[in-house]
């Protein structure tokens, strides 16, 4: 192994209100500074993205429409986003750039640079960065378990999406669904790796919690949802009637209402993982709240909607995992997952090592 090997990571690391986005970038970090490589990651301020007037003027109503309705809980917002910044910085080394055209004229130099996980190539919503089509030419880049959050590459952004997948030495993808989409534009293997939150034990993450001061239940269910709608609720409500117990929401900027018997607008990632950790179980619709359950062997249930539900129907046929059973889920249950993780610890380390250095 190369100690000395630098390796710089592009990502989504610096969200102000996504936990997953934040949890993944911390997973893929800790685990290449185990292997031994000197890692840094490219943190952007802002990403200037291209769109039609049309989309731009409609994007800003809504925008607009969302931050009055949101504007009682502003105050917990900001609260919340000093301390993802905070996490961030104690979790990860940053190369800061003000903006994305700032990376661009004055790039990192690494020796290997990687696409790590998450919606990373979104071919609808193209990211140049996440693409790494910033670093000078000729340079080695790899992915680790990339996802598209999309199942198809729309017609005009094709040409450009393949472009830039040629440029790779070395692709790892998240979702088995993304495998058959990408291969036949690549003249390499691509291979599945699992989401970096896996990377971490779950030891590792426990040490990372914080109480949550002003929790106030003992005992409850924990919902943490990206998207939300009437039948969910109702799902909810019966699990909340059978179980007997109340439900804390964490409401990372949602303005549909959730039948919470307390909502939480402030919690650090820190305080995240504690909520996660004292709740009897988790119903969620985000990734990453449900690989989070898994990890910490919590029962859970896994509401998978409209928004890219190939993402978790994915995960969830890795792990073998009846959806609507997982409630139930025990020692047993958990015991088989656990020993599939430990395999895909493994795997994604025989992976970045050989693609690190050369040897795929």
């Amino acid at each position: 192994m190369n100690n000395k090997c630098k390796v710089v990571v592009s990502t989504f690391n610096n969200s102000k209100n996504n936990y997953g986005a934040l949890f993944q970038s911390c997973g893929l970090y800790s685990f290449l500074t185990q292997l031994g490589y000197d890692v840094s990651y490219v943190a952007i301020g802002k990403r200037v993205r291209k769109v039609s007037k049309k989309r731009s003027l409609f994007v800003i109503a809504k925008g607009a429409i969302k931050r009055i309705l949101l504007l009682p809980h502003t105050k917990k917002f900001k609260i919340r986003e000093v301390a993802f910044k905070k996490f961030a910085s104690e979790t990860q080394n940053q190369i800061y750039y003000a903006t994305d055209e700032e990376l661009f004229l004055n790039p990192p130099k690494a020796d290997v640079y990687v696409s790590g996980s998450d919606q990373v190539w979104n071919p609808v919503s193209m990211h140049e960065d996440l693409f790494l089509s910033y670093a000078p030419n000729g340079s080695k880049k790899i992915s680790y378990a990339a996802s598209m959050g999309n199942e198809s590459i729309p017609n005009e952004n094709k040409d450009r999406f393949v472009k830039y997948l040629k440029d790779y030495s070395a692709i790892s993808v998240r979702e088995d669904t993304v495998i058959d989409i990408v291969s036949p534009y690549v003249d390499i293997t691509v291979n599945q790796n699992i989401d970096p939150v896996f990377l971490k034990r779950i030891e590792d993450w426990k040490s990372l919690e914080k109480k949550y001061d002003k929790l106030k239940f003992d005992k409850f269910i924990l919902v943490y949802a990206i998207e939300w709608n009437s039948e969910f609720d109702k799902r909810l409500s019966l699990i909340k009637k059978e179980m007997g117990l109340p439900v804390v929401s964490i409401n990372i900027g949602n303005i549909k209402k959730i039948c919470a018997n307390q909502v939480v607008y402030d919690a650090s990632p820190n305080e995240f993982l504690y909520l996660l950790d004292k709740a009897e179980c988790v119903v969620a619709t985000s990734f990453h709240g449900i690989a989070l359950s898994i990890i910490y062997n919590k029962p859970f249930l896994a509401i998978s909607g409209s928004n890219k539900p190939t993402r978790i129907n994915s995960l969830m046929r890795h792990f073998d995992i009846e959806i609507e059973k997982t409630l139930e889920y025990g020692a047993d249950e958990f015991s088989k997952i656990n020993k599939i993780i430990e395999m895909d610890r493994v795997c994604a380390k025989n992976y970045l090592m050989n693609a690190i250095e050369g040897k795929v």
